[in-house]
């Protein structure tokens, strides 16, 4: 293989616009073997880093087309670009499975949230180039299951299904995420019911209000009634003191509005 030269680990350590085009696909060949024996030996995050420099060599287009400025006749041998795309969805498809490896290890839930967010954005990027790949829509509908996106993880199972009919894991996680957009839907169904029966909100108001209502435990019978009427002579006090209003604040009033 052309990344087992023996050149390759000083190539790989020059920066990108030091290469031609041929030599950064080697590049990005060899980085992401090196990142497959990482995630072999389970480190999936330094396999992501890997992957990730990778990707930097074949990323765009741009930098494997003719132009018309170069002087140096290295860089005008350019590889052909279907190879280039096939790199690159190489590359992007471990970005996603290194993801959702790390995902599996982490408990924290910005970290779960971040790893599958990466995981569909380089699932999708993957498939605008390569549609027919089950891979690609079994780890997108893994990722989306992780955010709670169920309807469009059940698709994506779907599609993997459809590509890799016999494949054991991908026909369990489809038959999850289905079971789990039934029960979304019944959980729909049910708040609908509710909220079309004026009821049974009056209901849940009176619930929530006992709830929040702090309970006051009397030692006798007697001692309730008594704190029942202080409440009442408190009220009754109140009342009559807001009817009437001191001369004073009414001189103060009048001052403030002139």
């Amino acid at each position: 293989l052309f990344w087992m030269m023996e050149d390759m680990p000083c190539l790989s350590e020059r920066p990108k616009w030091e290469l031609s085009p041929v030599e950064q696909l080697k590049v990005a060949a060899y980085r992401r073997d090196l990142g497959n024996a990482e995630m072999r030996q389970g480190h999936p995050e330094k396999a992501f880093t890997l992957y990730k420099n990778a990707l930097f060599m074949v990323e765009f287009d741009e930098d494997f087309e003719e132009h018309s400025d170069e002087e140096d006749a290295e860089h005008h041998e350019l590889p052909p670009l279907e190879d280039v795309h096939a790199e690159r969805v190489r590359c992007l498809s471990n970005l996603a499975a290194a993801s959702l490896a790390a995902l599996d290890e982490t408990r924290e839930e910005p970290s779960i949230e971040g790893y599958a967010g990466k995981a569909k954005r380089y699932s999708q990027r993957a498939l605008k180039l390569k549609k027919d790949d089950a891979k690609l829509w079994f780890r997108k509908g893994r990722a989306e299951l992780v955010l709670g996106e169920i309807s469009t993880a059940a698709t994506s199972f779907a599609e993997a299904a459809r590509m890799s009919p016999q494949d054991p894991n991908v026909r369990k996680y489809l038959q999850e995420a289905r079971a789990a957009c039934q029960a979304e839907r019944s959980a729909c169904r049910s708040m609908e019911k509710a909220m079309s029966d004026p009821s049974s909100w009056v209901d849940q108001q009176e619930i929530f209000r006992n709830q929040l209502k702090p309970k006051k435990e009397y030692a006798s019978e007697e001692e309730r009634k008594a704190d029942i009427e202080y409440n009442k002579r408190q009220l009754l006090y109140h009342f009559e003191k807001a009817k009437v209003q001191p001369e004073s604040d009414c001189e103060e009033q009048d001052e403030e509005q002139e």
